[in-house]
């Protein structure tokens, strides 16, 4: 798609004259190019004569610009900015959000321009607002499946498992080859994890199956599913052991693997929810791991900041969504649930995080130039070196 947008009719700037060549131009581009939508909003002043060049009534020596940028989705704000140049140059902010694969989208750019100038013999000044719209449809990707638990059943029994992968928000249907098993989507937990009921018939041969995921953009590769003896074991509940079973898939390079008794249901604390320490589990509506260590510790860095508010923004992660988010670390401390990061800008806030409230609370806290936007926290015990 092509660019859209308009430069916006000059607004006059000039002080009273009989003529006046001082202008405003405020800049409004919102354009789709594959699967992002960017907008370039900017204010501009142009004028005739520089002062030093031709001292006139409307000549200008120097002046402000600025502008202020929204881009917005279905009415709600995906992006802003803001750009003030204080001495001759225009402003101008850049603006893009990646668009939501499957469904159409109105996206939206706003602009809200102002500058002053000045002369040998008169001042002036103006704003302006822009607006800018556009629709637009991006195609998802074809679905890929990493892996499923179980991955086996006997025949005559019938369940749920669960289907790790990318782009499954639009799962369809499940196929299985042969005869025996049947697969449906029951629940759509994220991108990234359906849930499926499975059911064996109790004629059904033993042996794999080739099973698929359809979606409304493909097909996806192929896992194995097998008919076969029952297995035993696990911890009482099929979520709780697949959430398990991925610390044990070599995929995700873990070094520890949890008990039954480790995996608990969702808890918080009294200023930190259950939902936030979560926010990253693909398990989050039934397990997870969180230790006791990390709310006492949470509340106690929060008591020493003056009980100021703390936003997490991380807190556990089950291994395969640790793996989307940083593969270089899949043994993060966010997989053990002792580990959050709290997302905080201010500097001095920051230093007292590092240096005083967090090893207060015997917190092992990142080194600062890791983390620009945000500080870790850990309760492992023994903390590494420059922690």
């Amino acid at each position: 798609m092509r660019p859209r947008g308009h430069g916006v009719p000059l607004l006059l700037l000039a002080a009273p004259s009989a003529q006046a060549y001082v202008w405003l131009v405020s800049y409004n581009n919102l354009w789709q190019y594959g699967t992002t939508v960017s907008a370039y909003l900017a204010s501009v002043v142009e004028f005739d004569t520089w002062c030093w060049y031709y001292s006139t009534y409307d000549c200008v020596e120097w002046y402000t610009a600025s502008v202020y940028g929204v881009l917005m989705q279905d009415g709600g704000t995906v992006a802003s900015g803001y750009d003030y140049q204080s001495y001759n140059y225009p402003a101008g902010v850049y603006l893009y959000s990646e668009i939501p694969c499957g469904a159409g989208h109105f996206y939206e750019a706003d602009g809200y321009h102002q500058a002053m100038w000045h002369g040998d013999f008169s001042d002036g000044g103006a704003d302006d607002q822009t607006w800018t719209f556009i629709y637009v449809q991006s195609t998802c990707p074809p679905p890929s499946i990493y892996s499923m638990y179980p991955a086996e059943a006997e025949r005559g029994t019938s369940g749920s498992l669960t289907i790790n992968g990318q782009y499954l928000s639009y799962a369809t249907g499940i196929n299985v080859s042969g005869a025996g098993v049947s697969m449906y989507v029951s629940a759509i937990l994220s991108d990234n994890l359906i849930e499926a009921g499975y059911s064996v018939a109790s004629e059904a041969t033993p042996g794999p199956r080739t099973v698929t995921v359809t979606t409304t953009s493909g097909t996806s590769n192929a896992l194995t599913f097998n008919v076969t003896a029952p297995s035993g074991g696990g911890c009482g509940d099929w979520q709780k052991d697949a959430l398990i079973a991925e610390y044990q898939n070599p995929q995700y390079q873990q070094t520890w693997v949890p008990a039954c008794s480790d995996v608990i249901a969702p808890v918080g604390s009294a200023h930190f929810s259950a939902a936030e320490i979560n926010q990253d589990n693909d398990y989050q509506a039934s397990w997870t791991i969180t230790r006791d260590s990390l709310l006492s510790g949470l509340e106690c860095v929060r008591a020493a900041g003056g009980n100021q508010p703390m936003v997490l923004t991380g807190g556990y992660r089950n291994p395969a969504n640790q793996m989307r988010i940083n593969p270089d670390s899949p043994n993060s401390r966010h997989t053990r649930g002792d580990a959050a990061d709290v997302g905080e800008t201010n500097s001095y806030r920051r230093l007292q995080m590092k240096q005083n409230w967090g090893p207060a609370c015997g917190a092992c806290v990142e080194p600062l130039e890791r983390t620009e936007t945000w500080v870790h926290f850990d309760w492992r015990g023994s903390c590494p070196v420059g922690w």
